[in-house]
């Protein structure tokens, strides 16, 4: 950052604060903010609208729970930046973050219809088959298991499963199943759901997965 400075490089110290800003948060200190307001005024100053949207949508994303009011300010902002740019990748990112709060306030049918589907329409607009696997998984876990429709999550977890197969992180649309064969009361077909998923955890790096 200082040799940035030195140089006159606004772009290198703009990206030096990023790399503060993103160590300072992995290390819980609150300074994590001031350097990212930082380097989000450099951002506009210089005109960088992407650069602009990924600040906002991490700032948004880190006060998350502990600031529900100032992460949905700065993620609306970056979702009226991303909407300009067309950039389906990160509007896709931008809904995920967005939606986590009526998760939170149980609102699980707009959470469904006006993001994690529009996540999954999008992610088939763009061809990405893992993002797609994902917002199936989720909207699984959704219609599955807060909406009570246990067919109709089933299919959506299966058909993550299927785009996911090949992947240690079929780990988590399996658990999925599992929970909704619980939900159904078919205990054998869900133990043996998990025991298929057992390996996967072993190899997968989340420990969230093994948990």
């Amino acid at each position: 950052l200082s040799l940035a400075q030195q140089s006159g490089d606004q772009h290198r110290e703009m990206r030096s604060l990023i790399s503060i800003a993103n160590l300072r948060s992995f290390l819980r200190a609150s300074t994590w903010h001031e350097f990212s307001e930082r380097a989000l005024a450099l951002a506009r100053q210089l005109g960088d609208q992407k650069t602009e949207v990924d600040l906002l949508l991490g700032i948004g994303s880190a006060f998350g729970m502990d600031d529900l009011k100032r992460s949905k300010e700065y993620l609306e902002a970056a979702l009226s930046i991303c909407h300009k740019l067309d950039d389906k990748s990160t509007e896709m990112r931008l809904l995920s973050a967005l939606g986590a709060q009526y998760e939170r306030s149980g609102d699980y049918y707009r959470l469904l219809t006006e993001y994690e589907q529009k996540r999954l329409h999008i992610s088939r607009e763009i061809g990405n088959r893992l993002a797609e696997g994902e917002a199936l998984m989720y909207c699984a876990q959704i219609q599955g298991l807060y909406l009570g429709d246990y067919e109709g999550g089933m299919a959506l977890a299966q058909e993550s499963l299927h785009l996911w197969e090949s992947s240690t992180v079929s780990l988590f649309p399996l658990l999925r199943i599992a929970q909704i064969q619980v939900a159904q009361g078919k205990f054998d077909q869900a133990m043996a759901t998990l025991e298929h998923a057992r390996p996967l955890g072993e190899r997968n790096v989340y420990d969230l997965g093994r948990a």
